[in-house]
């Protein structure tokens, strides 16, 4: 998950109406998957399940409190396969993000994105943003108990939800 935010990223930069009638041709597509690949998103598969391990573990752990941390191994490859099936079946998420850089960017924009990524600027942009990716994740899990106290609190202030039995 922590190397997503690089390729999504540039998406918040794009102008949607400079892609208007841009055509997706067979070059344009390719071009966009190898920017994909150029920004991290062949490995979104390993990102995803490395993100989604312990929190499925933890949730799997609240229905059943035997279960020990050996199954952290068993989890992630679970995931990792599910995710690997799934991100490009059609309709799923390689797909779509495939279409979300086609709209926002023109085949030329596109181009000027390989083009910058190949060059040492734009690698070392890459590991920045993931590296920013990285500690907004970790700062985020750091805080996730707080935040939960906080949603709990309000929703039980708003007669939304019971008070969380101890």
């Amino acid at each position: 998950m922590r190397l997503i935010v690089p390729w999504l990223a540039a998406l918040l930069f794009a102008s949607a109406a400079a892609a208007q009638g841009d055509r997706l041709t067979a070059e344009k597509e390719a071009d966009i998957r190898q920017l994909i690949g150029a920004t991290g998103g062949t490995r979104l598969a390993t990102q995803l399940a490395d993100a989604t391990t312990r929190p499925f573990y933890a949730l799997l752990r609240q229905s059943r409190p035997d279960l020990n941390e050996r199954a952290l191994p068993v989890i992630n490859r679970e995931l990792l396969a599910f995710f690997k099936e799934r991100l490009d079946a059609p309709g799923e998420l390689n797909e779509r993000i495939l279409v979300l850089y086609h709209h926002r960017f023109t085949h030329a924009e596109i181009k000027e994105l390989l083009a910058f990524y190949k060059t040492a600027l734009g690698r070392k942009s890459l590991t920045i943003t993931q590296l920013v990716s990285n500690e907004s994740f970790d700062w985020s899990r750091k805080h996730a108990p707080e935040m939960r106290r906080i949603l709990e609190a309000a929703l039980v202030k708003e007669g939304l939800t019971a008070p969380a039995k101890r």
